[in-house]
């Protein structure tokens, strides 16, 4: 991808991702305690109890920043939307979290070589115009030893129940979002994405494996995924029903 197509995809993609920014933290994060709870679990088993300095990359409205802050990290954010980091630095200073914020582009970090302890993504990889290459700058950023953490999912395919979960998540944002239903990204743009169906947790391994990760393993989340479910609306829980999981590998 030429340096011009890159920069103007950026922007269409910053201007999308700003347009979600007021419904983005009521709709898609957690919306129980329950499941805040589960978040931190998971969090702990993988990267320790010990305080680290942790980035979360595609920070959106800060959700797992905060769980990671919660639990006693070092967190910094970034997200390539300044309305999203607007309503992230907002919930955290009114929950009392100390978490700093940057507008970033996750493919070309502004932090020096191994910066932080671990470098964490949640529902991230599937929306990057070159995942291989944010790959690399994660582990870039990220100190001999340390992990990179991605959460994604499987979000869509061909098949006929696919498709009719996807009208009906569409529903749901006209419903309950009062949204355009339709506002997904531009044709051209989507063929600019490669895993803009979300994307197999084999290949999240492999990606992480020729990026230099070693001892790379993943699980499926079903119960994280039961618990965010539960507390959706009706149209939502049978749209969104799609399997997650967790993918992570320690730098050498």
């Amino acid at each position: 991808m030429d340096a011009y197509r890159d920069a103007t995809l950026k922007e269409y993609l910053r201007a999308y991702w700003n347009g979600l920014s007021s419904s983005y933290e009521k709709m898609r994060c957690a919306r129980s305690d329950e499941e805040r709870r589960a978040w931190a679990s998971l969090m702990t088993n993988i990267l320790g109890d010990d305080r680290k300095r942790v980035l979360d990359v595609g920070t959106g409205t800060g959700f797992l920043a905060r769980v990671l802050a919660e639990i006693g990290h070092e967190v910094t954010g970034v997200d390539i939307s300044e309305r999203m980091i607007e309503v992230a630095r907002e919930i955290s200073a009114n929950e009392g979290l100390d978490i700093e914020f940057e507008v970033g582009d996750a493919e070309r970090l502004g932090f020096e070589d191994e910066r932080f302890d671990a470098v964490v993504c949640r529902y991230v990889l599937w929306t990057l115009p070159n995942p291989w290459r944010a790959v690399r700058e994660w582990v870039r950023v990220t100190r001999p030893g340390g992990r990179v953490v991605v959460v994604d999912g499987v979000w869509c395919d061909s098949s006929l129940s696919s498709r009719l979960r996807s009208a009906l998540g569409r529903l749901g944002m006209l419903v309950h979002e009062r949204c355009n239903p339709f506002r997904g990204y531009e044709e051209r743009v989507s063929m600019s994405i490669p895993f803009i169906n979300g994307v197999e947790p084999e290949i999240v391994v492999e990606i992480m494996r020729e990026c230099g990760l070693r001892d790379v393993r993943f699980q499926w989340l079903d119960g994280v995924r039961r618990l965010w479910l539960a507390n959706l609306p009706p149209l939502f829980k049978i749209a969104w029903n799609r399997p997650i999981y967790v993918v992570y590998g320690v730098k050498p």
